[in-house]
């Protein structure tokens, strides 16, 4: 499936229905729908940037000494009038809140960017080569492999091994790549169902039908065959074709 074309026209007619504008150029739905989760959180960032924006300036050393010494004259008052331990139990409580929520906001927005990240990452790599697979079916049992690293503050996706290990690819010690990850399942003999047949022409294609026995077919850019016939893919009983 090309990734855009730069009219309708140019669509193949048997996949335009797949196919929508955006920002001048025709690319499949699913494209149009991760580009949108990428847009958001995007606005996210540039929404939290500008409020750091607004603490620029700012002497942290400084700005702490002055609420400490707010806080100390805070208390002297309080404790003078025989209420230091309510102040004190309500400064930790406030603390722990504030904590907490700063907390619960960093985690949404890493979890967001991690979906958005490896959804996207690896529903490129499945889609792509000459015996693309279906997202759908793939997807929940690749992000299994899946862990999203931090480093100088660049998120990447990397495979792992079931103690969360990056995964090496070959004796020279490169590490597994999607790419990677995807042939080995398109290798597995339970998740092959869930690719097209390769268009290498020959007999191929009618080996793997006696290989599976009598098979019904769908084709690989026919998205509600493929939705209507999910379980029946990966019980092989129905193949996934290029044409």
């Amino acid at each position: 499936m090309q990734e855009s074309y730069d009219s309708q026209d140019a669509v193949p007619e048997s996949l335009r229905e797949h196919y929508v504008e955006h920002k001048g150029k025709f690319v499949p739905k699913f494209v149009v729908g991760l580009l949108s989760n990428r847009d958001e959180l995007l606005g996210e960032v540039k929404k939290t940037k500008a409020t750091l924006a607004q603490y620029e300036g700012v002497d942290p050393e400084k700005h702490k000494e002055l609420v400490k010494k707010a806080e100390e004259d805070e208390r002297k008052r309080n404790e003078e009038a025989g209420n230091y331990k309510a102040l004190q139990e309500q400064l930790i409580t406030k603390h722990q809140q504030e904590m907490q929520g700063a907390k619960g906001i960093a985690d949404k927005y890493r979890l967001s960017l991690e979906k958005y990240l490896v959804d996207a990452a690896l529903t490129q790599a499945i889609t792509s080569g000459t015996a693309p697979g279906v997202p759908e079916l793939l997807l929940p049992h690749m992000k299994q492999h899946i862990k999203v690293v931090e480093k100088d503050g660049e998120f990447s996706a990397v495979v792992v091994d079931a103690q969360g290990n990056p995964r090496i690819a070959n004796a020279k010690g490169e590490p597994m790549t999607l790419p990677n990850l995807v042939d080995e399942f398109r290798q597995n003999e339970i998740f092959a169902r869930c690719f097209a047949a390769p268009q290498i022409g020959g007999s191929g294609a009618s080996n793997q039908s006696r290989s599976l026995g009598a098979v019904r077919t769908v084709k690989a850019n026919d998205h509600r065959a493929l939705s209507d016939n999910l379980e029946a893919i990966a019980e092989g009983k129905v193949v996934v074709t290029n044409s």
